[in-house]
């Protein structure tokens, strides 16, 4: 990220000067909106037996099926010669012109080093650099590096001299952080060590402990990285399809599995130990990926994973291994048992580019495959009547020509709720969106910061809900509500952010205040503030002036 912008929130929300905005009065029921928008999506085509396409994709070779029912198909056309479409989800007077879009498929290569290993980096770069040619083909591309915090390296072009250079200084000054492969490698030699020991000790207990710490340091680090990809993604203002290679050495779906695997018969509470700890977070990560992919196909990437790094195995007589094991191992006379360290890295990776349409990149050969499928590839653009619900709608794209096969995301997904209030402040913020189900207000108050400091201030906020009251459930039933905050940057993207709050009507009042403190950049102008109910869907927004702006 460009910026560091701290959104702290308050467990409880804290009462504040700030005057109560009047209710707005209703005279008619509440009624279901539906609001029809359009939607492209990449789609892969072959003819018969696998070969390409004899004759172009036309509209009229094309069936699109959104939860069941025909949408209208409105533009088929090829990757390599797409520009901006002509269609717009948004309204004329806020859409730029084609001619001032992008031109060919907007490209991403987003490296997150807390997941690749030491060793890889040069072996991304090297793989990109030797695909160029094809890559820049589809269309520019855009280097972001997640180390930590998502910040673009390199910004969406297609100087492929610029290009080169980038990936050299990548290759040369960032390295792999491999958190994920030193927390396995030191968990599983202690089980090796405990299993190997001719007696049981004191050491066996700190072996369960340490196991435990390893599983929950895993659970977390996964969670954080996929959470940044996720808030990259969802805070990416262009709504077209774009292809996102991602670099990732792969991790366990099931982080215990590979425990469970190594364990022998030999400490019976240490195994007990290991199954609590399925029992305890056997599904955290697929939640995580569930939330990602519905983030990245809601955002229209296409997600090729580029896995060319894992280290999955080592022999344990290996010199590198000779500092990291314990005298009852090195005891051993012969020790050549391979120690692996995941048992299926893959498998996550291949669950979000199935769901995203895309493909996994294992080896450098296999990118050049991928890439020619990519550039053969075709977007179809078609009406949809989905809202951002952060649900999966069934979608399904048919071939009408006989021997045609269309391979796209199976589903199409309109953002996690998320995603889609970031998104939705965003419209907020360009004025493009104006929800008016309650009124809010918004003041924020600068601190006294000293030269050199970060801006910082108080952002108070205050809905009134007495409109809407009959629909918010029982008065002492919590109230689910969602803060997303858009800040416009000026010429940079607006950055975001969101949290979700409980609100207890313990009072009976109507109205719900809240106050969160604020650190905002120099180029910083403009906030805007949505506030919904989740439940309902009702929903207020406000724009404030940073104070101090340029």
């Amino acid at each position: 990220m460009r910026v560091a912008f701290a959104l702290l929130f308050a467990t409880a929300a804290a009462r504040s000067q700030t005057s109560t905005p009047p209710a707005i009065p209703r005279s008619q029921p509440f009624v279901e909106k539906v609001e029809v928008r359009v939607r492209s999506v990449l789609v892969f085509a072959t003819g018969p037996g696998g070969k390409p396409l004899a004759a172009p994709l036309t509209t009229a070779d094309v069936r699109v099926l959104e939860n069941g029912r025909s949408a209208e198909v409105l533009d088929v056309e090829p990757v390599r010669s797409a520009g901006a479409s002509r269609f717009a989800a948004a309204p004329p007077a806020a859409t730029p012109s084609a001619a001032d879009a992008p031109k060919g498929t907007l490209q991403y290569l987003y490296v997150d080093t807390a997941t690749i290993n030491r060793r890889s980096m040069k072996l991304i770069t090297d793989a990109v650099a030797d695909h160029l040619d094809a890559i820049l083909a589809v269309g520019p591309l855009e280097i972001v590096l997640a180390d930590a915090a998502p910040a673009v390296f390199l910004p969406s072009t297609r100087d492929a001299p610029a290009i080169r250079r980038a990936l050299a200084d990548l290759a040369k000054n960032t390295s792999g952080k491999q958190r994920l492969l030193d927390l396995r490698k030191d968990a599983l030699e202690e089980i090796r060590n405990a299993e190997l020991a001719p007696t049981k000790s004191i050491a066996a207990t700190n072996t369960r402990a340490h196991v435990r710490s390893a599983t929950e340091h895993e659970i977390a680090l996964l969670r954080i990285s996929l959470d940044r990809l996720e808030a990259w993604a969802a805070a990416r203002p262009d709504a077209r399809p774009g292809i996102l290679y991602y670099a990732n050495d792969g991790f366990d779906m099931d982080p215990i599995e590979t425990y469970r695997n190594a364990l022998g018969s030999h400490d019976e509470g240490l195994r007990n130990e290991v199954l609590q700890l399925s029992t305890e977070y056997g599904g955290e990560v697929s939640k995580f990926l569930a939330r990602v992919e519905g983030t990245l196909a809601g955002k229209g990437l296409t997600t090729v994973p580029l896995v060319l790094g894992g280290t999955t195995a080592e022999f344990a007589s290996s010199a590198a291994n000779m500092g990291l094991r314990g005298g009852a191992a090195l005891r051993q006379v012969v020790d050549s048992a391979p120690i692996f360290f995941y048992t299926r890295p893959t498998e996550p990776l291949g669950l979000v580019a199935g769901a995203t349409g895309g493909e996994i990149v294992s080896t450098s050969s296999r990118f050049g495959a991928v890439l020619d499928h990519i550039g053969t590839a075709w977007i179809v653009t078609f009406r949809v009547g989905a809202v951002p619900d952060g649900r999966p709608h069934p979608l399904a794209v048919q071939a009408a020509r006989d021997g045609v096969v269309l391979r796209t995301t199976r589903y199409l997904l309109t953002g996690s709720p998320r995603a889609a209030s970031l998104e939705r402040a965003v419209r907020v913020l360009e004025g493009s969106e104006k929800p008016s189900d309650v009124p809010v207000i918004a003041t924020l108050a600068p601190s006294g910061n000293a030269a050199g400091q970060p801006r910082s201030g108080m952002l108070r906020i205050a809905v009134n809900f007495a409109s809407v009251r009959d629909v918010l459930g029982p008065e002492d039933a919590a109230v689910p509500l969602r803060l997303a905050l858009a800040v416009d940057l000026g010429d940079g993207e607006p950055f975001t952010s969101a949290e979700e709050v409980d609100w207890r009507r313990d009072d009976g009042g109507d109205s719900w205040r809240f106050q969160v403190p604020l650190n905002w950049p120099s180029e910083a102008r403009r906030v805007a503030v949505l506030v919904e109910e989740v439940s309902t869907g009702l929903a207020g927004a406000a724009i404030v002036d940073v104070p101090g702006a340029r």
